[in-house]
Order: structure tokens, then C-alpha cells, then sequence
């Protein structure tokens, strides 16, 4: 709460730092990746007909212009030319990855960057708290995916770009730390009455090589299954969602790590996360409302939130002076069990 109130009621930033930030990376990616997909619309090809050396010469014709957009002339000094370099190595190898996940499933790219909220494409997720008062939650989703199936259903798959690896836990979005994404699918299915099929995200960086790690399998094999996607899906759709071209390979396969870094659920469990996200919001929104902007940061894995938080010189916690953090471990069966319980409560009320 404390974060919140700092970020969007007293709008306090930190100083704007001249140069090249690491979470321009997921931003530049995505745009190219927009580019890149209007380029293929543009041109009347498939994602079946682009491959990685038509990509690698679409980012070294366009990283340039797509960077000025984030820092204009910053880019132009040798150090962050250099850094500009390797995020287009970067670039590169996430715009292949994604363009092999797309060509092995059946969904395709429809949005990039779109917007809920006011004076945005899609209208806020709106949550009644009690007292009648509206909670409008705003946002921007990275990339909206798209499948019709046999049956006439329209279904959505979301990614979410992000600049370091990550991975769904079942604890955080307990906690509420990980709504963000379940949110953007509620937003986005409330707003294009659409089914949910999966959430994932995506890192965009080059993936360290290990000749151990990697068991003699082909490079590219090897790199593909270091950058599957992680995420939370139906698992009834993981034939049409291939968040990674899977292959018979040796050691960690794409799918390994698919069905071992990500939540795969049926489509009614799907539903109960999603449902629980909002009461999760609700009820933050509800104490937000009543003035409580305490500063109580989460402890997770060991790893408190203000080692990334901007307002830790100001937020006055301390845990010498007695503060203490708001711990988000527990057992996931039984983190798993409560949610039900709680979605199971909320629907008979």
C-alpha cells in the first residue's frame, strides 16, 4: 500500500538516469516484435514463411529507430552504443525464439501494447468494493495471442516481456505479489468476452550457454529450451499453445521445462486463480480506500521487496526498530487449497 500511495498519489519518481535502463530491453523487444509482425502483414507473409536470418536483418534495420524512442541522442555515446550492441543480440535471439514458438502452435499475435483504463483501447477492469465504491484497475498488456478453435471459441494467450527470468508461484499470487498477469487476462477477457488458454512470460536476454547443461544437444535446440516461457495455462490447450518448439532432445527439453516451471491447470482451476486475483484486489483496494498505507514489504524466498523498492529511504521500516515483513512462504498444497476454499466462499456469498 505504502508503494502505491508514493508511486500514483504523490506521483514521487526516482531521477531519470541518463542511459541505456535494463527494462528497455522487454520494451524495444516487443516493439520490434509489433514491427515485425505488421512487416509480415504488410509484405502478405506468414509467420511460417519469416525465418531467423529475414528477423536478425528486420532488428539490425530497426533496433536504432526503436532505442531513439527511449533515450533519443543517449545511444549515440560508446558505452551505451556498445549496450545497445548486445540488447541487439538479445533482441534477435527473443524475436527467433518467439517467431518458433508462434510457427509450432496455433495462436497468433493480434495486440501489442494495449491499453485498459480510461481513454484507452480496452475500458478498465472495474471491482465493486464494499460500500459501493469502484476500484478501476488501468494497465498494458504486452502481447495478446489469438486461437478460434473447431468449436467457435475465441481463445487468448498473454505474455508478458520481462528483462530477467521469472515464473509463476502459487504462494506469491496467494500473497498477491504475481497478480499483475492474472489481471491483465481478467481485464482482457472481461473487456473482448474471450476464453482464457494460458499467461506466460518471457525474458528477453541471451540465455548462458553450459556445454554440461546443454548434453551435446544442437545449439539452437539448446537455446530454444532455455527460452521457453513460463507461465500458467489449461492444460487441455497445451497442444495449440506450444510455448516452445519441443523436440526429442537430451536433458531439459522445452517442455521440461514448461511442465516444470509453469502451473498447468484445468480450465476450472484456470477460472479459480483468475477469480481469486480479484478478490486478492479487491480486498487491497478495499483497505487502500480506508486510508491504510502502511509500509509492511514481503519477504520471499529470503528476499525481501525493498532490496527493488525506489522509497526505502522514506518508508520508515525497519526491522531493528520492530517493523516486520509480511512472509509469503508456505506449502504450495496447502497455499493451493486455501485459495479454493476462499473463491468457494466468495461464490456463496
Amino acid at each position: 500500500p505504502f508503494k502505491f500511495y508514493m508511486n500514483y498519489v504523490l506521483n514521487a519518481r526516482e531521477r531519470d538516469i541518463y542511459g541505456l535502463k535494463s527494462s528497455d530491453a522487454g520494451s524495444i523487444a516487443h516493439r520490434l516484435l509489433e514491427m515485425f509482425s505488421l512487416s509480415l502483414k504488410k509484405e502478405n507473409k506468414s509467420w511460417e514463411d519469416a525465418d531467423r536470418e529475414y528477423a536478425e536483418k528486420f532488428v539490425d534495420r530497426h533496433i536504432a529507430d526503436v532505442a531513439a524512442e527511449f533515450g533519443s541522442d543517449v545511444y549515440e555515446t560508446n558505452r551505451n552504443s556498445a549496450a545497445l550492441g548486445k540488447l541487439a543480440d538479445a533482441v534477435k535471439l527473443s524475436l527467433w525464439a518467439s517467431m518458433e514458438q508462434i510457427k509450432s502452435g496455433r495462436f497468433r499475435p493480434e495486440y501489442f501494447e494495449i491499453g485498459f483504463g480510461e481513454g484507452k483501447r480496452l475500458p478498465a477492469l472495474e471491482i465493486e468494493l464494499d460500500g459501493g465504491r469502484i476500484l478501476k484497475i488501468n494497465g498494458k498488456i504486452d502481447r495478446v495471442d489469438k486461437m478460434l478453435s473447431e468449436d467457435g471459441n475465441v481463445y487468448v494467450r498473454i505474455v508478458d516481456y520481462k528483462s530477467s527470468a521469472k515464473k509463476p508461484d502459487i504462494t506469491e499470487i496467494y500473497s498477491g505479489l504475481q497478480l499483475q498477469l492474472v489481471m491483465y487476462m481478467n481485464a482482457f477477457c472481461a473487456a473482448r468476452k474471450v476464453s482464457p488458454a494460458g499467461m506466460f512470460y518471457f525474458e528477453v536476454n541471451e540465455p548462458a550457454f553450459d556445454d554440461k547443461d546443454s548434453g551435446g544437444e544442437d545449439t539452437d535446440e539448446y537455446i530454444l529450451s532455455r527460452m521457453a516461457m513460463r507461465g500458467i495455462y489449461d492444460e487441455s490447450l497445451e497442444g495449440a499453445l506450444s510455448p516452445a518448439l519441443v523436440k526429442s532432445g537430451k536433458k531439459m527439453t522445452a517442455r521440461d521445462i514448461l511442465l516444470k516451471e509453469s502451473m498447468a491447470l484445468s480450465s476450472d482451476e484456470l477460472k479459480i486463480i483468475m477469480d481469486y486475483a480479484v478478490i486478492k484486489a479487491k480486498s487491497a483496494g478495499g483497505e487502500m480506500a480506508k486510508g491504510k498505507i502502511s509500509a509492511k514489504p514481503s519477504l520471499h524466498k529470503s528476499v525481501a521487496a525493498c532490496k527493488y523498492c525506489p522509497y526505502e529511504s522514506v518508508c520508515g521500516f525497519d526491522i531493528r526498530s520492530g517493523s516486520l515483513y509480511n512472509e509469503t512462504e508456505g506449502d504450495k498444497e496447502i497455499v493451493n487449497a486455501e485459495i479454493h476454499r476462499i473463491v468457494e466462499e466468495n461464490n456463496d456469498e
